[in-house]
């Protein structure tokens, strides 16, 4: 039992990337670790069958003693009610031994129950460290697959991106800085400023004459107010 806890925590506890890192051939390195997780959890699953088979005849058997430790009461009983004292003694003993043995058998039950716990517990982290290797080999196959093709790795891939973007929103930043203009672009907007101030000065010169009365018009107005 011991040798199994240490097995599994050892692969439980293996370090993938380091796995890789240390390997010339990572997809191979991690084909032989997902076998060996395979093999473990076929191996765990038949122990875990055994110690459910024996911790169910252990419960088993410790119940028949139980009834077993019954009839010796009553045949204790029945031999008192036929005055054979001696009868009665070795039933009585009897009983008590076999109580004893059904207490073991119980007690061993526990254990292969314990035992059975810990063996499901084990193969769970087994399979989830074979769903990562297998996620792992998938990646490591991808990169192997896109460098044999001479494709850039995805890191390059994105790191190129990148520069990119960092190159387009540097030229953005030099298009919108504030600084001194170009000259055509200055001349171009200091004539359209003029335009626009010489459409403002011809409205306002208009609404100006607009609101003057004329001087006729005037005067017919002051001697109709005299009358």
């Amino acid at each position: 039992m011991l040798n199994f806890v240490v097995q599994v925590n050892q692969l439980v506890s293996s370090n993938l990337n380091s796995m890789v890192t240390a390997a010339s051939n990572p997809v191979k390195i991690l084909g032989l670790f997902q076998r060996e997780l395979q093999e473990c959890i076929i191996t765990l699953q038949g122990d875990l069958s055994r110690a459910r088979r024996q911790q169910e005849r252990l419960a088993s058997q410790a119940l028949e003693l139980d009834f077993k430790a019954a009839d010796w009461t009553d045949k204790a009983k029945l031999a008192m009610d036929n005055k054979r004292e001696d009868l009665a003694r070795s039933a009585l003993l009897t009983r008590e031994q076999t109580l004893a043995d059904a207490e073991t058998a119980r007690a061993a039950a526990q254990a292969a129950q314990a035992e059975t716990e810990q063996l499901v517990r084990a193969i769970a982290e087994i399979e989830a460290k074979l769903a990562e290797t297998d996620a792992r080999i998938a990646e490591e196959s991808e990169r192997a697959a896109s460098d044999a093709c001479g494709g850039a790795p995805a890191a390059t891939r994105s790191e190129r991106v990148m520069d990119r973007v960092a190159t387009l929103q540097r030229r953005l930043d030099f298009a919108t800085q504030k600084g001194p203009k170009p000259v055509r672009d200055s001349v171009d907007a200091e004539i359209e400023q003029l335009r626009r101030d010489a459409k403002v000065n011809e409205e306002l010169s208009a609404l100006k004459a607009a609101s003057k009365p004329a001087p006729a018009k005037a005067k017919v107005a002051g001697a109709r107010a005299k009358r």
